[in-house]
This record gives C-alpha cells, structure tokens and sequence, in this order.
C-alpha cells in the first residue's frame, strides 16, 4: 500500500466510522511509528513518513477535519513496516449514538 493513500483510506475509514454512529466529528488524533530516519534505511523511512503525514494532512482538510493532536516515535524495529493509530473524536447526543448489539434480541425463528 501507498504511504499517502493508506493514511487516507484510514482517516477517511475512521471518520466515517464516527459520523454513522450519529456524532459530529470535531478532529483525530494519530500515534505515528516509524523507522530510524539515521539508520540504513534513512531514505526509505523518510519517504514512508512523509508520504504518511501527507496523506493524513490531505484527507482531514478535504473532509474538514481538524488535526487535533498525537505522538510520533522512531525506531529501527519500524524500518519495514510502519504503524499509523488514528482516533477521531465526535459529539453526539447519547440517544443517537447505536451500540454494536441490539437492545432487545428479536424473537426466535422457527423454520419447519
């Protein structure tokens, strides 16, 4: 996958997320790992994290979504695969907001 269109996809998959719970989404958060910018694969790592900060950057402005914040942590044990956590954060009122489990199961079926 492409550092630019990954982070996207992954901004773009978590707000949606928010949104159809009922909230209004006032900004995300990401907690960045990624290789060593000094080691052997400087050049990689570099291109990877730029191209990551790019794609975040992008698609929270075209949705309008603030950046409010989060962590970024470099190490060679990220040198092949970074991790890119995105939190968005929403506003909702508590009725509208829908569990993942019914509040009521329905009556069983029965097929004879």
């Amino acid at each position: 996958m492409l550092p630019v269109e990954g982070a996207a996809t992954g901004i773009g998959g978590i707000v949606r997320d928010v949104f159809c719970m009922g909230a209004e989404v006032v900004g995300v958060l990401d907690a960045l790992r990624f290789g060593d910018p000094v080691g052997p694969a400087a050049v990689h790592v570099k291109d990877i994290a730029q191209g990551v900060v790019q794609g975040i950057m992008e698609y929270g402005n075209a949705l309008g979504v603030p950046n409010l914040g989060g962590d970024v942590f470099f190490d060679s044990t990220f040198d092949d695969n970074c991790l890119v956590n995105v939190v968005a954060l929403g506003i909702c009122p508590s009725r509208a907001s829908s569990g993942a489990a019914p509040r009521r199961l329905p009556a069983p079926c029965r097929t004879s």
